[in-house]
C-alpha cells in the first residue's frame, strides 16, 4: 500500500504502467504468502500444547505468546521460533515502509501547490495511523508488563481500522 501510494504521488501519469497488473500479483503475493503461512503455523503449533487445566486469559486477543504461558510442556523453541517469525516480519517490511514514506514527504515538500501537499499528505495519513497503531497493538498484546494494559490500545485499533477508511 505505502509503495502504491509513493507511485501514485510520485508519478501520477505513469503509475498505471507503473504499477501494473504483474506487479500487483508480486506484490500481494509477497505479503500474504508468508503471514498466511505464519498464521497457519503458530495456532497448529499451540494447540498441541498439553494443557494440564483449564485456566481463565486475561487479554482480550487469545494469541499463542498468552497461550505458551499455559501449557504445562516446555515451550522454550517455540517462544524462540515465534520471536524470529515476528522480528522478520518487522523487519522486512519496516525499511519498505519508511522509504516509501521518505519518499512521498520528499515529493510533497517539492510541490509547489499548498492543497497538493494537503492532498499528498493526507492520502497516507490514514495508512500511517492504522499501521502504526497496529504496531501499538501488537507490542502491547505480546510484550507489554501487564494483560490489562492493553485494553487502551485494544480499543483504539478497533475504533480507529475502521473509521480511517471512511470518506
Amino acid at each position: 500500500m505505502a509503495h502504491d501510494r509513493s507511485v501514485a504521488i510520485r508519478h501520477p501519469l505513469r503509475y498505471p504502467i507503473l504499477m501494473n497488473q504483474k506487479l500487483c500479483l508480486h506484490v500481494t503475493t509477497g505479503s500474504w504468502l508468508p503471514g498466511g503461512v505464519d498464521g497457519l503455523m503458530q495456532p497448529g503449533a499451540t494447540l498441541s500444547f498439553p494443557y494440564c487445566h483449564s485456566r481463565e486469559i486475561t487479554h482480550f486477543f487469545c494469541e499463542a505468546p498468552t497461550l505458551t504461558h499455559l501449557a504445562c510442556a516446555h515451550a522454550t523453541f517455540f517462544k524462540f521460533f515465534t520471536y524470529v517469525c515476528c522480528l522478520l516480519m518487522l523487519l522486512i517490511p519496516l525499511p519498505l515502509l519508511l522509504a516509501s514514506y521518505s519518499l512521498i514527504l520528499a515529493a510533497g515538500l517539492r510541490m509547489r501547490s499548498t492543497a497538493a501537499q494537503k492532498k499528498a499528505f493526507v492520502t497516507c495519513s490514514s495508512h500511517l495511523a492504522v499501521v502504526g497503531s497496529s504496531v501499538a497493538l501488537s507490542y502491547s498484546s505480546t510484550c507489554g508488563p501487564n494483560p490489562t494494559a492493553q485494553w487502551p490500545v485494544t480499543r483504539w485499533s478497533l475504533l480507529l481500522t475502521p473509521s480511517s477508511h471512511l470518506r
